[in-house]
């Protein structure tokens, strides 16, 4: 689930499913401004996980995917950080395989690849 709000009194909300480990968000009938764009996702076990990112267009118009995947990246790998650093309980779910499989970027993967030695004995 998404939600995009680009002022203090409205947001908009998508729903994505996920679909062999993808997902695709349709963001129809946005005009062209700045957003946050709040990913939800809701857990089989009954917790969330949200990420707040900022979500743009570019000089041409077009959805600024460059920069929502590298601020995705930062924010993925900063969590896993922060999990691996504070030795949170569930830590190695975020540098599990999938987790590492599905980031968006290689410099994400290797980033992820390398928190995860933090964790072996």
């Amino acid at each position: 689930m998404a939600g995009i709000r680009n002022d203090r009194h409205g947001a908009r909300t998508f729903i994505a499913t996920l679909d062999e480990g993808a997902s695709v968000l349709p963001l129809d009938g946005l005009r062209r401004a700045n957003y946050r764009l709040t990913l939800a996702s809701l857990h089989a076990n009954g917790g969330t996980s949200t990420w707040d990112l900022p979500f743009g267009f570019d000089g041409k118009g077009e959805p600024d995917i460059a920069t929502l995947t590298k601020t995705w990246s930062t924010a993925l790998v900063e969590r896993a950080e922060r999990a691996v650093q504070e030795r949170w309980r569930g830590a190695r779910s975020y540098v599990a395989d999938d987790v590492i499989t599905h980031a968006p970027t290689a410099e994400a993967r290797s980033k992820l690849r390398a928190l995860r030695t933090a964790l072996e004995p």
